[in-house]
Protein backbone atom coordinates (compact mmCIF):
# COMPACT_ATOMS: atom_id res chain seq x y z
CA UNK A 1 0.00 0.00 0.00
CA UNK A 2 2.99 2.36 0.54
CA UNK A 3 4.43 2.18 -2.96
CA UNK A 4 2.35 4.31 -5.30
CA UNK A 5 0.80 7.75 -5.48
CA UNK A 6 -2.41 8.50 -7.33
CA UNK A 7 -1.89 10.71 -10.37
CA UNK A 8 -3.69 13.58 -8.64
CA UNK A 9 -0.92 13.79 -6.02
CA UNK A 10 1.93 14.38 -8.42
CA UNK A 11 1.53 18.11 -9.20
CA UNK A 12 1.89 19.00 -5.51
CA UNK A 13 4.58 16.38 -4.87
CA UNK A 14 6.51 17.74 -7.85
CA UNK A 15 6.33 21.23 -6.33
CA UNK A 16 7.73 19.93 -3.06
CA UNK A 17 10.57 18.22 -4.90
CA UNK A 18 11.29 21.50 -6.70
CA UNK A 19 11.42 23.33 -3.35
CA UNK A 20 13.90 20.74 -2.08
CA UNK A 21 16.06 20.97 -5.20
CA UNK A 22 16.08 24.76 -5.55
CA UNK A 23 15.92 25.87 -1.94
CA UNK A 24 12.77 27.90 -2.56
CA UNK A 25 9.41 27.82 -0.83
CA UNK A 26 8.96 27.15 2.86
CA UNK A 27 11.81 25.29 4.48
CA UNK A 28 10.98 22.00 6.14
CA UNK A 29 12.29 23.01 9.54
CA UNK A 30 10.95 20.02 11.42
CA UNK A 31 8.55 19.74 14.34
CA UNK A 32 8.16 23.00 16.24
CA UNK A 33 7.73 23.63 19.97
CA UNK A 34 4.22 24.12 21.28
CA UNK A 35 3.47 27.40 22.99
CA UNK A 36 0.10 26.29 24.30
CA UNK A 37 -0.18 24.59 27.68
CA UNK A 38 -0.29 20.84 27.18
CA UNK A 39 -2.61 18.42 28.92
CA UNK A 40 -1.52 14.92 29.88
CA UNK A 41 -3.56 13.65 26.92
CA UNK A 42 -1.63 16.02 24.63
CA UNK A 43 1.69 14.78 25.99
CA UNK A 44 0.68 11.16 25.52
CA UNK A 45 -0.41 11.84 21.93
CA UNK A 46 2.86 13.65 21.20
CA UNK A 47 4.82 10.68 22.56
CA UNK A 48 2.80 8.36 20.32
CA UNK A 49 3.48 10.59 17.31
CA UNK A 50 7.21 10.71 18.09
CA UNK A 51 7.29 6.90 18.37
CA UNK A 52 5.51 6.58 15.02
CA UNK A 53 8.06 8.95 13.48
CA UNK A 54 10.94 6.91 14.88
CA UNK A 55 9.40 3.74 13.46
CA UNK A 56 8.53 5.45 10.14
CA UNK A 57 5.00 4.13 10.73
CA UNK A 58 2.80 6.32 8.53
CA UNK A 59 -0.44 4.62 9.59
CA UNK A 60 0.19 5.13 13.31
CA UNK A 61 1.38 8.71 12.72
CA UNK A 62 -1.72 9.64 10.73
CA UNK A 63 -4.13 8.15 13.26
CA UNK A 64 -2.62 10.13 16.14
CA UNK A 65 -2.55 13.19 13.84
CA UNK A 66 -6.32 12.75 13.44
CA UNK A 67 -6.91 12.37 17.16
CA UNK A 68 -4.83 15.20 18.59
CA UNK A 69 -4.93 18.94 17.88
CA UNK A 70 -1.58 19.23 19.69
CA UNK A 71 -0.03 16.77 17.23
CA UNK A 72 -1.55 18.67 14.29
CA UNK A 73 -0.10 21.94 15.59
CA UNK A 74 3.36 20.45 15.98
CA UNK A 75 3.45 18.55 12.68
CA UNK A 76 2.01 21.18 10.34
CA UNK A 77 4.10 23.31 7.99
CA UNK A 78 4.40 27.09 8.57
CA UNK A 79 1.99 27.53 5.66
CA UNK A 80 -0.58 25.05 4.36
CA UNK A 81 -2.05 25.14 0.87
CA UNK A 82 -5.82 24.59 0.77
CA UNK A 83 -7.27 23.65 -2.63
CA UNK A 84 -10.68 22.85 -4.04
CA UNK A 85 -10.47 20.74 -7.20
CA UNK A 86 -12.63 18.75 -9.56
CA UNK A 87 -12.34 14.95 -9.49
CA UNK A 88 -9.97 15.16 -12.49
CA UNK A 89 -7.72 17.56 -10.51
CA UNK A 90 -8.67 20.81 -12.25
CA UNK A 91 -8.19 23.62 -9.71
CA UNK A 92 -11.26 25.63 -8.70
CA UNK A 93 -9.90 27.59 -5.75
CA UNK A 94 -6.63 27.75 -3.84
CA UNK A 95 -5.38 29.66 -0.82
CA UNK A 96 -2.45 29.59 1.58
CA UNK A 97 -3.14 29.42 5.32
CA UNK A 98 -0.63 29.96 8.16
CA UNK A 99 -0.18 26.59 9.83
CA UNK A 100 -0.95 28.15 13.23
CA UNK A 101 -4.41 29.19 11.94
CA UNK A 102 -5.29 25.96 10.13
CA UNK A 103 -8.46 24.65 11.84
CA UNK A 104 -10.31 22.90 9.03
CA UNK A 105 -8.84 19.39 9.26
CA UNK A 106 -11.53 17.16 7.69
CA UNK A 107 -11.30 13.93 9.73
CA UNK A 108 -11.86 13.07 13.37
CA UNK A 109 -11.71 9.88 15.43
CA UNK A 110 -14.79 8.64 17.31
CA UNK A 111 -14.52 5.38 19.30
CA UNK A 112 -11.52 4.34 17.15
CA UNK A 113 -13.45 4.91 13.90
CA UNK A 114 -12.49 7.61 11.41
CA UNK A 115 -15.36 9.99 10.66
CA UNK A 116 -15.75 13.28 8.78
CA UNK A 117 -15.78 16.42 10.89
CA UNK A 118 -18.74 17.59 8.79
CA UNK A 119 -20.87 14.90 7.11
CA UNK A 120 -21.81 15.64 3.52
CA UNK A 121 -25.44 15.25 4.55
CA UNK A 122 -25.98 17.16 7.80
CA UNK A 123 -26.99 14.85 10.64
CA UNK A 124 -25.72 11.68 8.94
CA UNK A 125 -24.17 9.98 11.97
CA UNK A 126 -23.54 6.82 9.92
CA UNK A 127 -21.01 8.50 7.64
CA UNK A 128 -17.42 7.27 8.11
CA UNK A 129 -14.09 7.75 6.37
CA UNK A 130 -11.86 5.22 4.64
CA UNK A 131 -8.24 6.18 3.96
CA UNK A 132 -5.40 5.00 1.73
CA UNK A 133 -1.85 6.13 2.50
CA UNK A 134 0.75 6.27 -0.27
CA UNK A 135 4.45 7.03 0.06
CA UNK A 136 6.34 9.02 -2.60
CA UNK A 137 9.92 8.55 -3.82
CA UNK A 138 11.36 10.98 -1.26
CA UNK A 139 9.24 9.83 1.68
CA UNK A 140 6.34 12.21 1.04
CA UNK A 141 2.92 10.95 2.11
CA UNK A 142 -0.36 11.31 0.27
CA UNK A 143 -3.46 10.35 2.26
CA UNK A 144 -6.57 9.83 0.16
CA UNK A 145 -9.80 9.94 2.20
CA UNK A 146 -13.27 8.89 1.10
CA UNK A 147 -16.69 9.26 2.74
CA UNK A 148 -18.44 5.90 3.18
CA UNK A 149 -21.25 4.06 4.89
CA UNK A 150 -20.98 0.49 6.16
CA UNK A 151 -23.58 -2.10 5.22
CA UNK A 152 -23.68 -3.84 8.64
CA UNK A 153 -22.90 -7.26 7.17
CA UNK A 154 -20.32 -8.32 9.73
CA UNK A 155 -19.55 -11.11 12.15
CA UNK A 156 -19.92 -8.78 15.10
CA UNK A 157 -17.35 -7.08 17.29
CA UNK A 158 -15.88 -3.84 15.97
CA UNK A 159 -16.50 -4.75 12.34
CA UNK A 160 -19.17 -2.52 10.79
CA UNK A 161 -19.40 -4.51 7.58
CA UNK A 162 -18.45 -3.64 4.02
CA UNK A 163 -17.70 -0.05 3.07
CA UNK A 164 -19.89 1.50 0.37
CA UNK A 165 -19.69 5.00 -1.09
CA UNK A 166 -22.45 7.48 -0.34
CA UNK A 167 -24.13 6.62 -3.64
CA UNK A 168 -24.27 2.94 -2.66
CA UNK A 169 -21.37 1.56 -4.71
CA UNK A 170 -18.75 -0.76 -3.19
CA UNK A 171 -15.81 1.26 -1.87
CA UNK A 172 -12.71 1.00 -4.07
CA UNK A 173 -9.48 2.51 -2.74
CA UNK A 174 -8.41 3.18 -6.34
CA UNK A 175 -11.65 5.01 -7.14
CA UNK A 176 -12.63 8.67 -6.65
CA UNK A 177 -11.99 10.13 -3.22
CA UNK A 178 -13.27 13.16 -1.34
CA UNK A 179 -9.89 14.65 -0.56
CA UNK A 180 -6.16 14.29 -0.25
CA UNK A 181 -3.77 15.37 2.50
CA UNK A 182 -0.11 15.80 1.57
CA UNK A 183 2.80 15.56 4.00
CA UNK A 184 6.47 16.19 3.36
CA UNK A 185 9.37 14.75 5.37
CA UNK A 186 10.65 17.14 8.02
CA UNK A 187 12.85 16.75 11.08
CA UNK A 188 12.81 12.96 11.02
CA UNK A 189 9.03 12.86 10.64
CA UNK A 190 6.36 14.42 8.40
CA UNK A 191 4.47 17.69 8.34
CA UNK A 192 1.18 18.59 6.66
CA UNK A 193 1.65 20.93 3.70
CA UNK A 194 -1.51 20.62 1.61
CA UNK A 195 -5.21 19.92 2.08
CA UNK A 196 -6.98 19.16 -1.22
CA UNK A 197 -10.77 18.72 -1.35
CA UNK A 198 -12.61 17.36 -4.36
CA UNK A 199 -15.89 19.02 -5.28
CA UNK A 200 -18.79 16.53 -4.88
Amino acid sequence: MFNNLRISAWPVIATLLLFAACGTGHAAAGPKPLAQQLTESDRMSLRQAAAACTDADANAFFDVFIQSAAVRRKYSAPKITFSLETQDSRPLRQSEIPGSRYRDFPIMMVDYYRKPVRPLRPGDDDEYVEISIYKGPQNQLAVEWTRVHYDGRSDGGDDLGNAVTLDGKPYDSAGPSDGQLLFRPAGGCWELVSDIRYKP
